[in-house]
């Protein structure tokens, strides 16, 4: 048995067969992922000695784009004020789907955008500055692609405050007379 696919859908029976024992069902397999879209499948038997070919009622097989789970992670648990850290974005398909998705991501640090590049082996990094003391709450958006539909992954990272020490310096004496100037000085 012979599986075709309809011309009009631009697919072919290449790789898609199986041998049928009398009396038996073999399952089919095909050995390339069909494209996007809907196809007109249809079984063929060839006949042979004694026994008539024949045709199957046609099926409409859809194909549809795979989902993706989308990651988001930071080079730095908690990072500080005024450091920049290195955010990786990975792009994964879901099963059943398979293959590796390609094309744009988006990181947006609180709804704004401050980075962007292409997948390259289903990653992208950026080193992100610029972000104040405080909670920030990063969002990468994968677009999607011909076989891979888009979607998104969120990471919050607490920026903390950096840590001062202050110190006020002064004259060594300890009292003074009405009138007499002073100068002091604080250092942080």
């Amino acid at each position: 048995i012979f599986a075709t696919t309809s011309a009009e859908c631009g697919a072919s029976s290449e790789g898609l067969s199986s041998m049928v024992q009398p009396a038996a069902i073999a399952p089919m397999s095909g050995t390339k992922p069909m494209a996007i879209g809907a196809f007109h499948v249809v079984a063929s038997y060839g006949g042979g000695p004694g026994v008539s070919g024949a045709d199957s009622a046609g099926l409409v097989h859809t194909v549809s784009k795979a989902a993706v789970t989308v990651g988001i992670t930071s080079d730095l648990v908690a990072p500080a004020y005024g450091s920049a850290p290195r955010l990786t974005v990975t792009v994964a398909a879901q099963s059943p789907g398979a293959g590796t998705p390609t094309g744009a991501v988006v990181v947006k640090r609180d709804g704004e955008t401050v980075g962007s590049g292409v997948l390259v082996a289903g990653a992208f990094s950026a080193v992100i500055g610029g972000s104040t003391a405080g909670t920030h709450h990063f969002t990468a958006e994968y677009a999607g692609d011909s076989s891979f539909d888009g979607s998104s992954g969120s990471l919050s990272l607490g920026f903390s405050q950096l840590e001062t020490t202050t110190r006020l310096t002064g004259s060594n004496a300890r009292s003074h007379v009405y009138g007499d100037s002073q100068t002091y000085a604080g250092t942080v």
